[in-house]
């Protein structure tokens, strides 16, 4: 895949610093985590932003979001291998934690998604995947954003879209979308279990129709 991770990076940097300067972001250094897979796959699932351990490991989707994951991957049929991750923001949303010298997470600000939109619009267009999975609101915002046409509007949420496949044009290319809720949601919220279940058959039904 012919994509300057090196120079999307500089970039996003360099407006992350702009914000902290504005006093819109925390005085921390952005952790960085690109995204992974050979540029080959033919499904693409976008999660958030990365966490501790993804910035530890310098992966995406790995320790508890690994985990997380794994029961998804095993429930459609997916073989990670055959998936490329990435996340809407490429850095993890850090603030200062409670004890003094640690970091913990905090919410995503929408100028964040505009920051690393262009990163994540030139990953769908290299990778040009039949099928994208995007993981809760965030990363439904941010593809929507990359998209020069899409049968969703921004206002669209995950509870207005999820589980029902959607087309997404980018790069003068379609591609079919399907939003599923952040399966971290199931634990503040058990009673999106039987949606969310639901939706990955037919996240199943879609890839095996591409794979």
């Amino acid at each position: 895949m012919n994509l300057d991770n090196d120079a999307f990076r500089r970039t996003a940097e360099a407006g992350y610093y702009e914000y902290i300067h504005a006093g819109k972001l925390p005085d921390i250094a952005p952790q960085f985590v690109y995204g992974d897979g050979r540029g080959t796959e033919r499904v693409m699932l976008i999660g958030e932003a990365p966490g501790r351990d993804e910035v530890r490991l310098g992966r995406p989707f790995v320790g508890a979001a690994g985990k997380i994951l794994d029961e998804l991957l095993t429930r459609t049929g997916i073989a990670r291998d055959t998936l490329y991750i990435t996340n809407t923001v490429k850095y993890r949303l850090a603030r200062e934690g409670k004890r003094p010298g640690t970091l913990a997470n905090r919410p995503v600000k929408s100028f964040e998604i505009a920051l690393c939109r262009e990163w994540l619009r030139r990953e769908i267009a290299e990778l040009s995947p039949a099928l994208i999975l995007t993981l809760g609101g965030t990363a439904l915002t941010g593809a929507i954003g990359c998209a020069e046409d899409c049968s969703l509007t921004p206002a669209d949420t995950v509870g207005d879209a999820h589980g029902r496949p959607a087309a997404l044009s980018v790069c003068g290319k379609t591609h079919t979308l399907i939003p599923l809720y952040h399966p971290a949601s199931l634990i503040y919220n058990p009673d999106l279990r039987t949606a969310y279940y639901s939706d990955l058959e037919e996240v199943k039904r879609c890839v095996q129709s591409i794979l």
